[in-house]
């Protein structure tokens, strides 16, 4: 499979592969029980995760201080579960810690097809966000087509990684 990608910034177009084992050709479906990725939809959705860090801060109490974790909230909004094949769909990811703060982070997006991943954005490139917010551009090959896939972003800020699967199911053209 072969995905394109352009960051939404400076529009310019990168070509990405993305290795499908020769089996994914021939599925007619998926096992799954995800019935969201057959839904398309105008409005963006968005899946979010927290994940709490190794880091704290320290917060003064009566007695003393006491240290309270950072928590990490990773949220990934995107222009529906079903992209159309051949066309940009566009999604962000936002970084934030427990005090709703932007946060400088690495972001990572890959492919998975029944929970194995089959396939990496941009050629596996770590980007960095050091304002806390990454969005992209990704064209989805007509392979892809009928396929219950998952776009996945790995996140790493304040000392921990976080992921986040956003199910899809690319229609044709």
């Amino acid at each position: 499979m072969s995905i394109s990608r352009r960051r939404i910034r400076p529009s310019v177009a990168v070509l990405l592969v993305a290795v499908l084992p020769v089996g994914l050709a021939a599925c007619g479906g998926s096992s799954g029980t995800n019935s969201t990725g057959s839904t398309a939809t105008t409005t963006p959705s968005t899946s979010t995760t927290p994940a709490t860090t190794a880091n704290s801060t320290t917060t003064p109490t009566a007695t003393g201080s006491t240290s309270v974790p950072l928590a990490l909230h990773v949220t990934m909004t995107a222009s529906g579960h079903a992209p159309v094949a051949n066309k940009a769909w566009h999604y962000a990811v936002r970084v934030t810690d427990s005090a709703g703060k932007l946060v400088s982070a690495t972001v990572h997006a890959q492919v998975l097809y029944q929970g194995v991943v089959v396939g990496q954005i941009d050629n596996g490139a770590v980007h960095n966000a050091p304002h806390g917010v990454w969005t992209e551009a990704v064209t989805w090959p007509t392979t892809s087509v009928g396929q219950q896939l998952v776009l996945q972003v790995v996140v790493t800020a304040l000392g921990t990684t976080a992921k986040v699967n956003y199910p899809i199911l690319v229609a044709a053209a």
